[in-house]
């Protein structure tokens, strides 16, 4: 067994994939089949290369995100504000909502740019 091993789930069931250190090269085993062997520089590409794919895995599955203000599901996210942006939009809305009602209450008085009114 390598010094490294991890059990990988493909869409044909399992993958034992193992990692052994030979010298100045890791030695990569994917099950019985296939065998990398690569140098440092080249182990981080790789690293760099599965840390890319797996970012874009994870843009794709927030694709069909559900949006917390609406419940709904978004099927396209590029055509919505990201999530910070509709929290900080739903802060100002709610701050909005209650200046409004403040206002209507007569527990606070309009603002205005008029020195009279200050």
């Amino acid at each position: 067994m390598g010094q490294f091993n991890k059990s990988i789930k493909h869409d044909g069931g399992r993958y034992d994939v193992e990692v052994d250190i030979e010298g100045d090269q890791a030695v990569i085993y994917f099950g019985p089949s296939f065998t990398l062997r690569v140098d440092e520089e080249n182990l981080d590409n790789l690293r760099e290369l599965l840390f890319e794919a797996s970012r874009n895995l994870a843009s794709n599955r927030s694709a069909q995100r559900v949006c917390w203000a609406t419940g709904e599901i978004e099927a396209n996210p590029s055509q919505h504000r990201n999530l910070e942006d509709e929290f900080i939009q739903a802060g100002i809305d709610a701050r909005e909502q209650l200046k409004s009602e403040r206002m209507m209450q007569g527990t606070a008085s309009p603002i205005t740019n008029d020195p009279i009114d200050w």
